[in-house]
C-alpha cells in the first residue's frame, strides 16, 4: 500500500501543492493501494479530543480512500498498517510523527518539495519565531530521513544548502502537470488596442514583485485590464499607481475559461519553484512572461512560446510586451507555441515518472 500524507482539498480551488497531491493521489490510486492521510488542521473547528482520537473516512468516486485522523489515531494507524511506501506530498508537520516511527517500517519514504519552507519564513514572510523553529525542525528531518525527494525544478537545489545538509543524489526532478481543461479552451477573439494581462497575489513573495509589476507596465502605451488573482488584499500595496479588477480564486473550468480572455500572465516574483498557474496560462494560449527564478523558465523558448526577464528588469517587461504589440503575428504565433506545453506537461505524462518511482522502490 501507498499513504500519501499531506493536505487534501476536497474543492477545485487549489493552490499549487493541493492540485499536485489531488492529481498524483487520484492518478495512483487507479494502479495501486493507495490511501491518503491528513491531520484534523482547523482548530476554529476541531476540540481538543478530535485532534488526539478524532476520525472520518472519505471515499471518492473512484473509490479512493481519504483518511482524515488526530494524532494518536496516526499513531495507531502507522503501527497496525502494512505499506511499502510514505508519501509525504504537500509539506505539512504532522508528518513528523511517520519519520520518528520510521525505525518500526521498512516502508521508503517520499518528500516533495514545492517550496523551501525555511527560506521563506526568514526571508519572505513575517512568521512567527515559534512557528519558523517547527517548520525548521520538520524539514530538516523531511530532507535528511528521506529515500526521494521530488522537486518540480532544479532551481533551489543549491539554496537548500543555506539551511539543510542532505544527499543530493536523492533527488529526482519531476515537473508539475496541466489539467486538460486549459488545452481544450477556445480562444477569444481579441484586440490590439487593450490588453488583458493576469497576475497572481498569493504567491510568497508578491510584496517584493509589484513595485517591479507597477514599474514595467507603467510604461506601456496600449490600454491595459490588469487582473489580480488570489485572496490577498493588494489594496495597501498598489494603492492609486494602477487600475486594478481583483478576481478571486477560481474553479478549475472557470479559471480556464478566464484564461481564454487573457493575453499576458505575469509570473515575476523573486521566488518560485515552478508555477503551475504560468503553465496552466501556456496551455491556454495565454503568453507568459517569467522572471528566471521561476521553475517553469526552463521550459521557455524565448520570443517563441514565452519571455523570461531578470528580477527587477523593468525593461525586461516593457521589451517583451512592445514587441508583441508591435507584430500580432507574433503575438498569434507565441500563443500557439505556448499551448504545446500541454503534450510534455499533462498528468498523465507527469504521473508516469511518479509511477516509475514507485515501482522502483517497491520492487
Amino acid at each position: 500500500m501507498i499513504v500519501f500524507a499531506g493536505r487534501y482539498n476536497d474543492s477545485e480551488i487549489l493552490s499549487g501543492p493541493e492540485k499536485v497531491a489531488k492529481r498524483i493521489f487520484h492518478h495512483c490510486a487507479k494502479e495501486n493501494e493507495a490511501v491518503f492521510v491528513q491531520y484534523f488542521f482547523d482548530g476554529r473547528k476541531y476540540g481538543t479530543f478530535k485532534k488526539l482520537f478524532g476520525k472520518e473516512i472519505t471515499v471518492n468516486e473512484d473509490n479512493s480512500k481519504i483518511i482524515t485522523l488526530g494524532i494518536i489515531r496516526i499513531i495507531y494507524f502507522f503501527l497496525f498498517n502494512k505499506f511499502e511506501i510514505i508519501h509525504l506530498i504537500t509539506f505539512e508537520r504532522f508528518a513528523f510523527i511517520f519519520y520518528l516511527l520510521k525505525f518500526f517500517t521498512k516502508a521508503k519514504y517520499i518528500f516533495s518539495v514545492h517550496g523551501i519552507v525555511t527560506f521563506g519564513n526568514y526571508e519572505l514572510k513575517n512568521t512567527p519565531r515559534l512557528y519558523r523553529f517547527k517548520d525548521k525542525i520538520c524539514e530538516k528531518v523531511f530532507f535528511k530521513y528521506s529515500d526521494v525527494i521530488i522537486m518540480p525544478s532544479p532551481n533551489y537545489i543549491d539554496l537548500t544548502d543555506k539551511y539543510f545538509k542532505y544527499d543530493k543524489t536523492k533527488v529526482q526532478i519531476i515537473p508539475n502537470g496541466c489539467d486538460i481543461e486549459f488545452h481544450n479552451v477556445k480562444r477569444a477573439e481579441r484586440n490590439n488596442y487593450e490588453l488583458n494581462i493576469a497576475f497572481q497575489t498569493d504567491k510568497i513573495g508578491f510584496d517584493f514583485s509589484y513595485r517591479f509589476l507597477i514599474n514595467g507596465l507603467t510604461h506601456i502605451k496600449s490600454k491595459i485590464n490588469l487582473f489580480a488573482i488570489g485572496e490577498s488584499d493588494i489594496n495597501e500595496l498598489i494603492k492609486k499607481d494602477f487600475p486594478i479588477i481583483k478576481k478571486n480564486k477560481m474553479l478549475t473550468y472557470i479559471y480556464a475559461k478566464f484564461l481564454s480572455d487573457t493575453d499576458i500572465f505575469l509570473s515575476i516574483n523573486k521566488y518560485d519553484t515552478f508555477s503551475i498557474s504560468a503553465l496552466e496560462a501556456m496551455a491556454a494560449g495565454v503568453i507568459v512572461i517569467l522572471t528566471k527564478e521561476t521553475g517553469l523558465a526552463s521550459f521557455i523558448k524565448y520570443g517563441l512560446n514565452g519571455f523570461t526577464i531578470e528580477f527587477g528588469d523593468d525593461s525586461g517587461i516593457i521589451n517583451s510586451v512592445n514587441s508583441l504589440l508591435n507584430s500580432p503575428d507574433k503575438f498569434k504565433m507565441i500563443s500557439n507555441n505556448a499551448r504545446e506545453i500541454y503534450n510534455d506537461l499533462n498528468w498523465d505524462k507527469v504521473y508516469a515518472r511518479y509511477s516509475e518511482i514507485y515501482k522502483g522502490l517497491i520492487k
